[in-house]
């Protein structure tokens, strides 16, 4: 199996949130037919703020510089290869958002080819059962709790919100106490905006 390409895919959030100006997805393919999925964290606060021309752009030349036709089981080697040759040994915050991204999508194509989920291949299972939320933003949904109810999913325990702070010792909560989400706990996030 060799790797073939990749695509990028960028999503932005609902309008009105706060949950980031962009979410990048990539998408790395093979000759085989599998793929695999990672996803760049970064943000202005790790240094690194991009535009979608120049993150696409990003994650394709590092692709290309390393990866490409390469067997895609041997992570560890690419991602040396990709930090000694790609990056020229000081990849900075958007290097490694990227790279990062990449080593997920290698993992998740072994895994695929092994028929093996990731944390298997990573030392085993940590927990029997993992809790799941929804985030609904900072924003309150506009057709009202009922729609954002809907929004939730079945064996969700909880739902994330964004809570504002607009001035010091002033802390805006946006969710509503009664009505179809009340009993479900609630995580929080905290800005400053």
């Amino acid at each position: 199996m060799r790797i073939t390409g990749v695509e990028t895919i960028l999503v932005r959030p609902p309008a009105g949130s706060h949950g980031g100006a962009l979410w990048t997805f990539v998408k790395l393919l093979t000759d085989s037919g599998i793929v695999g999925w990672g996803e760049v964290q970064m943000s202005a606060n790790t240094g690194a703020a991009f535009g979608p021309g120049s993150l696409t752009g990003l994650v394709q030349e590092l692709t290309d510089a390393a990866l490409i036709g390469e067997d895609p089981s041997r992570i560890s080697w690419l991602m040396q290869r990709l930090y000694e040759d790609a990056c020229l040994h000081y990849p900075d915050a958007s290097l490694l958002g990227v790279m990062s991204a990449l080593d997920i999508c290698l993992w998740d194509i072994l895994g695929k080819d092994l028929n093996r989920p990731v944390h298997a291949l990573l030392g085993g299972r940590v927990r029997d059962r993992l809790r799941a939320y929804t985030y609904l933003g900072a924003v309150a949904h506009p057709a009202g709790p009922i729609e954002a109810d809907r929004r939730l999913h079945k064996g969700d325990e909880g739902r994330r919100l964004e809570l504002a702070v607009r001035a010091p010792g002033e802390l805006e909560v946006r969710a509503a106490p009664e009505g179809p989400l009340a009993g479900i706990p609630v995580r929080a996030t905290v800005h400053k905006r």
